[in-house]
């Protein structure tokens, strides 16, 4: 490889790189008047970089979910009797990336034994009880069975992955 050649490289690799800070930046500004003004939600960005090798895409991504500081924890997760009822949206990244199936979800105020998940032919149903009522379903891999999953919920975050890679069709 000659001199030209990783120069031309290396000016690639920095505008790609430098076009992801700036992207990253972006939602980083965009996070913080979220934050001011008290509004939840998600914000991504995504980069593509064309190089001599194909095209590069990066993404970045951040969730702000606005919790009121001068409520205790107990009373940010409590509902109303008529809220209680209510069954919210969820809020969720589905992947699968070399032959490996995962899902994150957002879930506050749920503690595992208020989980519930099941299948419905090739959706898998995602389910709460208790003080926050939660319901979504997603696609969900043929052949991939629930004993196939390593299921964690840590601080109102369910992580849902696959415990070993499916195997190539042959």
């Amino acid at each position: 490889m000659s001199n030209r050649e990783d120069r031309e490289r290396t000016d690639t690799v920095e505008t790609g790189l430098s076009n992801l800070l700036g992207a990253i930046d972006d939602a980083v500004a965009e996070i913080s008047r979220r934050l001011n003004s008290g509004e939840d939600g998600q914000v991504r960005r995504s980069v593509e970089v064309d190089t001599r090798f194909g095209q590069v895409v990066a993404e970045a991504g951040l969730h702000v979910r606005f919790v009121d500081s001068g409520a205790s924890e107990k009373e940010n997760l409590d509902t109303s009797e008529t809220d209680e009822a209510a069954v919210r949206p969820v809020s969720y990244d589905l992947s699968q990336r070399g032959g490996q199936w995962a899902l994150t979800a957002d879930l506050p105020g749920v503690v595992r034994d208020d989980l519930s998940l099941s299948l419905n032919g090739d959706r898998l149903i995602i389910e709460t009880s208790g003080n926050r009522r939660y319901r979504v379903d997603v696609p969900f891999p043929q052949g991939l069975a629930l004993t196939d999953l390593d299921v964690r919920l840590e601080a109102g975050v369910l992580e849902l992955r696959q415990t070993q890679p499916s195997e190539p069709d042959k």
